[in-house]
């Protein structure tokens, strides 16, 4: 047969080859980018170590910027603190 000769129904029938091929990877990059979403929502470790960082962001920051307040808190949590450790040895003997 001639490389030129079409079937009567060839011409009606598109070419789905490209088409699909293209399909195909726009789903891959919409799976891959699906599974990197998952995976930073999921990965408790990471998200824990960023919002440490974010905390002690903000702690160096109201140290410099309000050193008064920074200590006040300071001094807020070691008598909580102190409050928790004498009541519960308090109890235990």
């Amino acid at each position: 047969m001639d490389a030129n000769y079409q079937t009567p129904n060839s011409a009606a029938t598109p070419d789905l080859g490209a088409s699909t091929e293209a399909d195909i990877e726009r789903l891959r990059e919409e799976i891959g980018e699906t599974l990197r979403a998952l995976e930073e929502k999921l990965n408790v470790g990471k998200r824990v170590d960023e919002a440490t960082d974010r905390a002690f962001v903000r702690v160096v920051e109201l140290k410099r910027t309000k050193p008064i307040a920074f200590v006040a808190g300071v001094a807020g949590i070691a008598i909580i603190a102190g409050v928790v450790v004498w009541s519960t040895a308090r109890k235990l003997f």
